[in-house]
C-alpha cells in the first residue's frame, strides 16, 4: 500500500512542469515583406513547444516620421510588458542602419531592468556598419551585458563578428515545410525572389538574362519585388503569396541571388528545398556549400554558370537533402534549448 502511494506520488511529480517559465515575447518588423518577418513568422507558430510566444510589431511602413511613431509605440509597449512583468526572456530581431539603432534602444531599456535579452542579427551588411567610425563601440555597454545574448546565422558570420562583439551564438534560419517540391521544372524558367531593393541585384539579373538571350539562349526571368517588367524577357510579380512562391521555386530550373550582402537568405534555402538549385554572388558567406557562385557582378562569368548549370542534371534529392538541418522543427528546436540555456544560467 506504501509503495502505491509512493509510486503515485512520483508519477504525480514528475507530470508537473517545475522548470522556470519561458515566455518569449519577439519584436522586430513582423508586419514588413522579407525575410526576417518570415523567420518571426515560423519561430512563433510552434505546437507543442514549451516556450510560449508573443510578437511585438516594430516596422512601419510609411516615412520618417511614421517609422519614429512606430518607435516610440514599440517602447511604450515594452514598458508595459516590464511593469507587468510578462515575459521571461524579449528576443529582438535586428538589421542595421536605423532598424539597429530602434533595436539598440530596446535593448537598454530592458537591461536596465534586469531583463533577459537576445540580440538576433540577421542583417549581411551588420558587420561593414558596425565598423564604420567605431559604430560597435556605442554599443559595448550592451554586448557586454551577461543578460545578453547575440546569435547570427552561421558559423562563417561568426568568425567575422565574434572577434567584434564578443560571445556569438549560431542558430540558422528555419525553413517552413510548405517548400518542397509542388510543379515540374519549366525549361529556360529562371527566378529571383526578393523586395524591391537595390542590394538584390534586379538590374545586373535582367541585364543578365538579356545578354543570354541576345547570344541566342531561351532564358526567361520571374521577379517578385518589382510591378514593371522592364524587358521582354522578365516578368515582374511584385510581391506574390506564399503558395506562388513554392510553385515558382519549384517550377523554375535556377534562382539567381545577385545581391551585394544577405545576412542567411531564405529565398536560398527554401530554393534547395524546392529542387532548385541557387546561383549566388560568390561574396556571399554563409550559405549552404551546394550553393554555386559566380564573381560578384561579373556578366561573363554569370552567363557561363546559367547556361553549365542549365545542362547539369543532379541526383533528385541532393539539393533536398543539402538542407534537412534548417528544416522548422530542427531549428525551433534548438531555440528551445537555447531558451533554456538562457533561463537555466540567469536563475
Amino acid at each position: 500500500m506504501i509503495f502505491d502511494i509512493l509510486g503515485l506520488f512520483r508519477t504525480f511529480i514528475q507530470q508537473l512542469d517545475l522548470r522556470p517559465s519561458m515566455r518569449v515575447l519577439h519584436l522586430g518588423p513582423s508586419e514588413a515583406r522579407g525575410g526576417i518577418s518570415a523567420v518571426i513568422s515560423i519561430l512563433t507558430d510552434v505546437d507543442g513547444g514549451e516556450a510560449s510566444h508573443s510578437v511585438l510589431n516594430t516596422y512601419s511602413s510609411g516615412n520618417f516620421i511614421g517609422k519614429i511613431l512606430a518607435f516610440s509605440r514599440a517602447r511604450k509597449d515594452v514598458k508595459a510588458h516590464l511593469k507587468s512583468n510578462a515575459f521571461d526572456i524579449y528576443h529582438i530581431h535586428c538589421a542595421s542602419d536605423f532598424s539597429f539603432i530602434r533595436k539598440a534602444n530596446y535593448a537598454r531599456l530592458l537591461l536596465r531592468k534586469g531583463q533577459r535579452v537576445i540580440l538576433h542579427l540577421h542583417s549581411g551588411n551588420i558587420v561593414q556598419w558596425l565598423k564604420e567610425k567605431n559604430r560597435f563601440k556605442r554599443y559595448e555597454d550592451i554586448f557586454s551585458n551577461d543578460k545578453v545574448k547575440v546569435i547570427c546565422l552561421s558559423d562563417a558570420w561568426k568568425e567575422q563578428i565574434q572577434p567584434l562583439l564578443g560571445e556569438v551564438h549560431v542558430i540558422e534560419n528555419p525553413i517552413h515545410p510548405r517548400h518542397k517540391p509542388s510543379q515540374s521544372k519549366e525549361e529556360g524558367k529562371i527566378c529571383l525572389i526578393g523586395r524591391k531593393d537595390s542590394v538584390k541585384g534586379h538590374d545586373f539579373a535582367i541585364e543578365l538574362i538579356n545578354r543570354l538571350n541576345k547570344k541566342g539562349h531561351e532564358f526567361h526571368l520571374y521577379c517578385t519585388g518589382i510591378t514593371n517588367s522592364v524587358s521582354e524577357n522578365t516578368t515582374a510579380l511584385g510581391w506574390i503569396s506564399e503558395k506562388e512562391k513554392v510553385d515558382l521555386l519549384s517550377s523554375s530550373i535556377l534562382t539567381l541571388l545577385p545581391s551585394k550582402y544577405e545576412g542567411l537568405p531564405l529565398a536560398a534555402l527554401e530554393s534547395l528545398a524546392c529542387n532548385t538549385p541557387v546561383l549566388a554572388n560568390e561574396s556571399l558567406i554563409g550559405l549552404p556549400l551546394i550553393v554555386e557562385t559566380a564573381k560578384d557582378f561579373d556578366f561573363e562569368d554569370w552567363e557561363k554558370k546559367i547556361i553549365d548549370l542549365a545542362k547539369k542534371t543532379r541526383d533528385s534529392f541532393e539539393l533536398i537533402d543539402s538542407v534537412k538541418d534548417y528544416e522548422k522543427e530542427v531549428i525551433c528546436q534548438k531555440w528551445e534549448e537555447f531558451y533554456h540555456r538562457i533561463i537555466d544560467s540567469t536563475t
